[in-house]
């Protein structure tokens, strides 16, 4: 490295040392203790700048840290990574981390913002939403519904948290033909959303040179055209 500067604050093969004095060839050093030393030019390698040390109870930055963001809007960050003296990137509330930014941190409000654990950080994210238990009651109020075996029905529909029995009498027909009654089933054994059937026109078009196409479309096209049936779609 480059010679000392007298005043400033090295770390000598790893033990801090505060340089008093420099001069053609060599520098003074002192210890911790009050000790001191003279280090050679030709020794100058061993030595690392500390140039933001302040004193022996200085303590060099640690990362990653966590900062708060000056986006507190959803769209914007839970918080903020600081991963190095110029690289930080945005943690986003669903927990996912954006591409790492390099900058100068004071450019980037560093002063602005608040310093926060990594618990606090981790506060700030969405809660991911509990699963939904599979063996959980649920009430059925499709009016459409077919009771079945594994349902089960409450006489006293207004204190559905007891009561509840086997619907043996009302297997088969529809929960709507029983309003007086509570009816539930296992989260499980919900019915799936039934599937909705478009029908759309089949056509045979004959074309002047004799060739032909079958099209399926709402409308009719115009020319020799033949309806010869129809295609059925389900739909979600």
């Amino acid at each position: 490295m480059s010679k000392p500067v007298a005043g400033q604050w090295y770390e000598n093969l790893g033990t801090r040392q505060h340089c008093i004095a420099v001069n053609d060839i060599s520098c003074v050093m002192q210890w911790n203790c009050g000790a001191f030393e003279i280090v050679y030019a030709e020794d100058y390698d061993d030595l690392k700048h500390l140039p933001d040390c302040t004193g022996w109870d200085w303590q060099p930055e640690t990362f990653p840290q966590y900062w708060t963001t000056l986006d507190t809007t959803k769209n914007g960050f839970a918080f903020v990574v600081r991963t190095s003296e110029h690289e930080w990137h945005g943690v986003g509330y669903d927990g996912k981390h954006c591409p790492t930014t390099l900058s100068h941190w004071h450019t980037q409000g560093g002063p602005y913002r608040k310093r926060l654990t990594e618990a606090e950080a981790l506060a700030l994210l969405d809660k991911p939403q509990p699963a939904e238990d599979p063996e959980e009651w649920v009430e059925i109020t499709d009016p459409e519904h077919v009771v079945r075996e594994c349902d089960q029905f409450n006489p006293d529909k207004g204190h559905p948290e007891g009561g509840w029995t086997a619907c043996c009498g009302s297997v088969g027909v529809k929960r709507g033909t029983r309003p007086h009654l509570g009816f539930r089933c296992r989260r499980k054994d919900l019915p799936k959303p039934a599937k909705r059937t478009v029908s759309v026109p089949k056509w045979l078009v004959v074309y002047d040179d004799g060739d032909m196409e079958i099209l399926d479309r709402t409308w009719a096209p115009t020319g020799n055209v033949h309806r010869v049936g129809e295609t059925t779609y389900e739909i979600d």
